[in-house]
């Protein structure tokens, strides 16, 4: 073989080489389009319908469960939004109402839920933690995992978030129950250990929902209440959460006798602290 042939070797090979990559990455370009742009254009479209449909519709659950058929069923609207959730909010702008829809969609949606108490976004997070007990549905095998997911946001560093997780637990306390049974132990703790939380407005909320349970609220209520705690002046705020700590004395009370362990020491605790002053305390 003469240089002169092997010098002309890289050239013969480089457009094929080029060419092969145009190709993959045509190829690319068409899976990502298809497996990701479209569906998530079109979930987006759908998430926008319904939020249309809810300011305006008196019936608005049946625009719910249409959005879950427009999207494929239950399964196939779990795979979707658990898609579009993951999406940045420049492509994906309705995830709050995608999370309503999704709490709708049964078992396979619980992945998208965890992943959305992970985000990054206060409001996603949130709505998350709010919506995520409508997922049960009377399941007791998903109320078993739902229950840890939603009282472990107790802890979340956002004070709407421990504000909405109030709500959540406020909703897991009557799900499923039969009058007169208490609710899961797990949810008892955290509003417990919420009544001592460094937020004075998370304090009268947690107080609330323990003394008046009022079971699943519309989350624009949730949100409305929320935004109100965060308003309001920190002193009034203060003294609104150090009179609600003593109304809250009767129910800590009943718990003291609660047959869980775990209950009992709670409650006893709580009522030392409240006695002794430190619930008004920020």
């Amino acid at each position: 073989m003469t240089g002169a042939t092997v010098a002309q070797t890289p050239r013969t090979w480089r457009p094929m080489v080029l060419w092969t990559a145009g190709i993959l990455l045509a190829i690319g370009a068409a899976w990502f389009v298809g497996a990701v742009a479209v569906p998530v254009w079109r979930a987006d479209c759908t998430m926008a319908q319904y939020d249309d449909l809810k300011r305006h519709a008196s019936y608005p659950w049946q625009g719910l469960r249409q959005s879950i058929e427009d999207l494929g069923g239950e399964d196939a609207a779990a795979r979707k939004l658990g898609l579009y959730l993951r999406m940045p909010g420049w492509a994906a702008g309705h995830k709050v109402v995608a999370l309503e829809i999704l709490a709708h969609c049964g078992k396979l949606a619980l992945p998208a839920f965890r992943d959305a108490l992970g985000s990054r976004d206060t409001g996603v997070r949130g709505a998350a933690v709010f919506h995520l007990p409508e997922l049960c549905g009377g399941d007791a095998g998903l109320e078993g995992a739902v229950v840890p997911m939603v009282a472990a946001m107790a802890k979340d560093p956002a004070v709407l978030v421990r504000l909405m997780t109030i709500d959540g637990l406020g909703a897991l306390a009557g799900k499923g129950k039969h009058p007169g049974e208490p609710p899961d132990p797990e949810v008892l703790l955290a509003l417990i250990a919420l009544l001592f939380d460094a937020d004075a407005g998370v304090r009268w909320h947690a107080v609330e929902t323990l003394t008046s349970p009022k079971g699943a609220i519309p989350y624009e209520m949730a949100l409305k209440n929320a935004r109100y705690c965060l308003r309001t002046n920190d002193e009034e705020r203060k003294e609104q959460a150090g009179n609600a700590a003593q109304r809250s004395i009767p129910v800590l009370e009943r718990l003291a006798g609660s047959q869980n362990r775990d209950v009992r020491a709670a409650a006893v605790e709580a009522l030392k602290k409240i006695r002794g002053g430190e619930a008004a305390k920020p």
